[in-house]
């Protein structure tokens, strides 16, 4: 599935209150003696222009060799829009049964709008840096409506 769609439908279950994107972008590398090839993966969400998730940035390499990195570029790339894909695809009682390697996808499930409140807890707890960044958003812009106003929140 081309990325654009894919980015479509994450888009379209995120908690529209808050200002999460997700970017997949591929960089041009200039060679020496070739022609510019661009094989570069990344990608990166951002919470409120922030980035909260960089790979390949966050994730480094133990063995440097230009083998290693460009198969796993290459597969990890692949692998991520999978791991997404698989949790748009994934029934709603099962979204807190899926993981992934990178936990691209508990970031992903923190923004999720099917995802209510009352599970928030468990993700802020169990989350990552990232996680609960997004909980905490998501709390901050239940309290207030689109005016600024404070909300009384019953419950």
């Amino acid at each position: 599935m081309p990325w654009s769609k894919l980015q479509k439908r994450i888009y379209n279950i995120l908690d529209p209150n808050i200002n999460l994107q997700m970017h997949c972008a591929v960089y041009c590398n200039e060679g020496w003696n070739g022609p510019r090839t661009c094989e570069i993966p990344r990608y990166f969400i951002t919470l409120n222009k922030k980035i909260i998730f960089d790979w390949p940035k966050d994730f480094p390499v133990k063995q440097y060799t230009f083998e290693n990195i460009r198969y796993r570029y290459e597969s990890a790339v692949s692998l991520i829009s999978v791991a997404l894909a698989n949790y748009l695809n994934t029934p709603l009682d099962k979204l807190m049964l899926i993981h992934d390697h990178w936990k691209i996808l508990d970031i992903i499930r923190a923004a999720d709008r099917r995802i209510g409140s009352r599970r928030w807890k468990e993700l802020y707890e169990k989350g990552t840096p990232a996680v609960k960044l997004v909980i905490k958003e998501r709390i901050r812009c239940k309290k207030f409506n689109k005016n600024g106003q404070k909300v009384i929140l019953r419950g």
